[in-house]
């Protein structure tokens, strides 16, 4: 195996591995982009003070927006909004952590309107399509290392 031919296996493999993480990079906003913006009631929600509570099941939720028109489920007071802070989190669901000023509603069941990001058939399929890069890329991946294995070989052997 000569050089030159060593060589443009290299480039090859170099140009197809930055195709494939770019489409990777770019098909994995699109599932976030994908998703409709949706609401529901979400009742017996039990945030505590400084501490990250999923916000429903896990992926019941995902990537949460806002939590709005929060009462205390046992007497039907008003909660305000700064008594507790929300993170976006991921696929999995998002979260409420209490603020110091909530204290009062420490460990109590309250009723909120749940704002977040569902899914959709088109961000399935962006999904499906990451994976199915993803499993090529890994694919490539044992290709360029054969290629790598037949140089250092080439050098040890005559010709």
């Amino acid at each position: 195996m000569n050089v030159k031919n060593l060589s443009i296996g290299i480039i090859a493999m170099v140009a197809l591995a930055a195709v494939v993480l770019s489409g990777i990079a770019i098909v994995q906003e699109y599932s976030y982009q994908l998703r409709d913006q949706t609401t529901a009631q979400e009742d017996g929600i039990t945030p505590l003070v400084d501490t990250s509570v999923l916000v429903g099941t896990s992926g019941e939720y995902p990537y949460l927006q806002s939590l709005t028109s929060c009462v205390n489920a046992t007497d039907g007071q008003s909660i305000p909004t700064t008594y507790y802070t929300t993170t976006e989190g991921n696929e999995d669901g998002g979260y409420i952590v209490l603020a110091t000023a909530g204290q009062v509603i420490n460990n109590s069941a309250i009723n909120c309107t749940v704002t977040y990001l569902d899914d959709t058939t088109a961000q399935g399929a962006a999904d499906n399509f990451t994976s199915g890069l993803a499993i090529f890329a890994t694919f490539a991946a044992v290709v360029a290392l054969s290629l790598v294995g037949k140089a250092i070989i080439s050098m040890w052997k005559k010709d």
